[in-house]
């Protein structure tokens, strides 16, 4: 039995999405030319960061591939993607009929990413042979569906197989998903992401899965970022509704990067730089300066720039520190 894989674009996220804080670079992008400093690529803070892939590189936003054993148990060692479709060929290869498998039923959700990396995998239906699932991934506005049945290779093993609709001429129309089992977690690793699974673009299986509600490393962003006084500040400045549906939203649903800096008349601020991938039109930049001024410009048609100083048409000229401290 094959599976099927459903690729999605949706402009109403389903799920509360991330943001990452980059504690230090230059400015990039933007329409404000005020900066000094040239646009150069920001890393962000944690194990998930967004990266343009080439081939053979691992899946975006998604930690590599386990490269050593499990120093309890001996575990599987899998190689790079590209070469984990050889790898995970020759598994499937091997399935047989288990006896005393690990338990893998239950609703797993993807845990430890921001939260626009939402997935969510139901298991079903678990003999000896194998099991039936239903998988849900993410990818900010992008997702991909994946469902069918996952065959053992070993007691805490699994692997299921899809089969590329438009597979390139000379390529194998066979791409997989492995599952295993690591004492109550569930380690999930694909030969592919993004449409040679079906899935909308930038959309992975990849990650850890647990039992339990999941944790997501971009809960708390605004009170990381921003003090009740500022955000107060804020949103007296932008007014309450696009405040809410607009700044908040961004931040909550994006990728937001922050840099101190010195202005060119003297005194600091911070800068912001806030986007959400996959949907136009969300994205701003804030100069936040010690003595209490904002400047605020956005992607949206309907604010584009905002101050809370009367009079001041642009931002002041700013210099990104080197440091990005």
């Amino acid at each position: 039995m094959k599976g099927k894989g459903i690729q999605r674009l949706t402009r109403g996220l389903l799920v509360s999405l991330p943001l990452i804080l980059a504690a230090c670079g230059t400015k990039g992008g933007g329409g404000n030319e005020n900066s000094t400093k040239e646009p150069v690529e920001q890393e962000a803070v944690g194990e998930w960061q967004e990266t343009a892939v080439e081939e053979g590189e691992n899946s975006p936003g998604y930690p590599e591939p386990e490269t050593e054993a499990e120093t309890e148990t001996e575990k599987t060692v899998f190689g790079s993607e590209d070469g984990r479709l050889e790898e995970f060929a020759g598994l499937y290869s091997q399935r047989r009929p288990v006896d005393g498998a690990e338990s893998f039923e239950g609703i797993w959700n993807r845990t430890d990413i921001p939260s626009s990396l939402y997935g969510r995998i139901e298991i079903t239906g678990q003999d000896e042979e194998g099991f039936d699932f239903t998988g849900e991934f993410y990818y900010y506005s992008h997702m991909g569906i994946a469902e069918g049945r996952a065959y053992f290779v070993a007691e805490d093993t699994a692997l299921y197989e899809y089969e590329q609709e438009f597979a390139q001429e000379g390529e194998s129309p066979w791409q997989y998903i492995l599952f295993e089992k690591r004492s109550e977690e569930l380690h999930v690793l694909a030969s592919a992401y993004s449409a040679e699974l079906g899935f909308g673009m930038g959309v992975s299986a990849d990650g850890e899965y647990i039992r339990e509600e999941p944790v997501y490393t971009n809960e708390a962003v605004l009170e990381e970022n921003f003090t009740e006084e500022e955000l107060e500040s804020i949103r007296q400045m932008l007014g309450q509704d696009f405040y809410q549906e607009y700044f908040v939203w961004t931040v909550q649903n994006g990728i937001l990067s922050a840099w101190s800096c010195t202005l060119e008349e003297g005194g600091e601020g911070v800068y912001y730089e806030a986007f959400v991938p996959t949907m136009g039109g969300y994205g701003f930049e804030l100069l936040k300066c010690e003595d209490g001024r904002l400047y605020f410009l956005s992607e949206s048609d309907k604010v584009r720039y905002q101050t809370n100083t009367q009079g001041e048409l642009d931002f002041p000229v700013y210099h990104i520190s080197d440091d990005g401290e």
